[in-house]
């Protein structure tokens, strides 16, 4: 699986920096939710935290920053995000993209992790496949945000090059954790701002 990642990383990172606009397809994707939170959804996500609308603006402009070809991720429209859920970690999520890719077995998700009083705590970027390829949108999801946070590009090579499931990196604005669960075919990249 490693392999098959490192094979669409490299396609991925072939994206030259200059513009493009294309218009997305944006198609829903129904994801496993374990619990709707009886809260008011202002009460419980806090839409003017500064910390999310920064990450979800710079998010934004790499997309379009980005030459994507056919693999352009969706970019975060905080208007159109999902209703607050409390996962089994304690961790109050809400859903910002959900999208199939192209071949309709991979998937991937971008959530806004949040803490009970609704605080922004960050993003997890989520892309699984039934066929053992990882969603390209999805990888080019993931590496929008390790670009925007600072991260080198290296590091995810070298952890896609290694043996670890698991590696945390951290820099001066960012708490950063990149997982792989083989059994799966899942990869989740969780970017924390400090």
């Amino acid at each position: 699986m490693k392999k098959i990642l490192l094979v669409l990383f490299l396609v991925l990172a072939g994206c030259s920096s200059a513009p493009q606009n294309k218009t997305n397809n944006q198609t829903a994707a129904a994801e496993d939710k374990t619990e709707t939170n009886d809260r008011s959804t202002e009460d419980l996500f806090k839409t003017e935290d500064t910390k999310l609308k920064k990450i979800v603006s710079e998010y934004n402009q790499k997309i379009d920053d980005l030459n994507w070809k056919d693999t352009r991720p969706q970019k975060i429209k905080l208007t159109d995000i999902g209703e607050p859920i409390k996962e089994g970690n304690g961790d109050y999520t809400r859903e910002l993209i959900s999208e199939k890719d192209n071949s309709d077995t991979a998937i991937y998700t971008v959530r806004a992790i949040n803490e009970e009083d609704g605080s922004f705590k960050g993003v997890r970027v989520f892309t699984s496949s039934d066929n053992g390829k990882a969603s390209p949108k999805g990888m080019g999801s993931m590496m929008t945000f390790l670009l925007i946070s600072d991260s080198s590009i290296d590091d995810l090579t070298n952890f896609l090059n290694s043996s670890e499931t698991e590696k945390d990196l951290s820099n001066d604005n960012y708490d950063i954790n990149i997982s792989i669960d083989s059994s799966l075919n899942a990869f989740t990249l969780k970017i924390n701002p400090k």
